[in-house]
């Protein structure tokens, strides 16, 4: 991979290469028979960058090498009369990515993707969507990344992503792998610490050095296994159990909860798995 290639926001001067990136972005496996550009003419294509920059919710980032942009992730709420070929609200947007074809399949599309996740969190999203050919490889792409079949037709997959749910299974797959360092990135500085028997600590690096430190040198192979997960405003539920070396916390069933704010965690939570908490946390 270029090694000068570097992901930034889009100038305003530079909006006119989203014509190019969105002709890029249309899924044409016969190179001998490719669509013909008149093609973003059509309203419900156009709509994705008709007057881009404009609306509250347009945000792009392109991918630069030396100046020259090669590719471009994009979103935008589609709430005109004029729809795309996807819409799930008013208030989620939708995903549009496009790699010149020197540049794809090197791991760019996957950056260009985690760096607008990263921006929808930070900037407090509840879920973003995008729609995708069933033949496409990115569909694979986009699995990884989290996103989830919530609709089909007989040519094209509607994908939807979680973007609080996302957070709160990246910290429970740093808590697998022991990983202080992400658990550290994904916490807020006000992150508040619950077990099970309502011990509390406040605080990241209290969390980090009091909870996490002393429960991975006694707990090196541990990890949670999710069997429902629901999102509930700015709340993650998840209920299952745990799997450990140690019998002590081998299958305890229990409800974890997360609150995510702006792309982190204030408070990782674990209850009792019972009746009245399940009643309490609505799983």
């Amino acid at each position: 991979m270029n090694s000068n290639i570097v992901i930034r926001k889009i100038e305003p001067e530079e909006i006119h290469t989203l014509e190019d990136m969105l002709y890029e972005a249309i899924y044409q496996p016969d190179e001998n028979n490719l669509i013909q550009r008149d093609v973003l003419h059509i309203p419900e294509v156009n709509a994705y960058i008709k007057n881009f920059g404009k609306q509250k919710d347009d945000y792009c980032l392109v991918a630069d090498v030396d100046g020259e942009i090669i590719g471009a992730v994009w979103v935008r709420i589609l709430s005109e009369p004029i729809k795309g070929y996807g819409y799930i609200d008013d208030e989620t947007p939708e995903f549009a990515i496009s790699l010149f074809k020197a540049y794809r399949n090197q791991g760019m599309g996957t950056r260009l993707m985690h760096a607008m996740i990263q921006y929808l969190q930070e900037n407090d999203y509840k879920q973003t969507f995008l729609n995708v050919k069933k033949e496409n490889y990115a569909v694979k792409l986009y699995l990884k990344l989290g996103f989830e079949i919530v609709g089909e037709d007989e040519e094209d997959y509607l994908m939807l992503l979680d973007l609080k749910k996302s957070i709160a299974l990246r910290f429970n797959e740093c808590i697998t792998h022991a990983d202080l360092q992400g658990l550290a990135t994904l916490m807020a500085d006000n992150h508040i610490f619950i077990d099970m028997a309502n011990n509390r600590i406040a605080g990241k690096t209290n969390t980090i050095n009091k909870a996490w430190k002393p429960f991975f040198r006694l707990f090196p192979v541990y990890r949670n296994i999710f069997q429902k997960i629901i999102t509930q405003g700015s709340t993650v539920v998840m209920q299952g159990y745990s799997i450990c070396s140690e019998e002590c916390l081998n299958y305890v069933y229990a409800i974890w909860v997360a609150e995510v704010v702006k792309g982190k965690v204030s408070l990782w939570r674990i209850y009792s798995d019972n009746e009245k908490n399940r009643k309490m946390l609505g799983i």
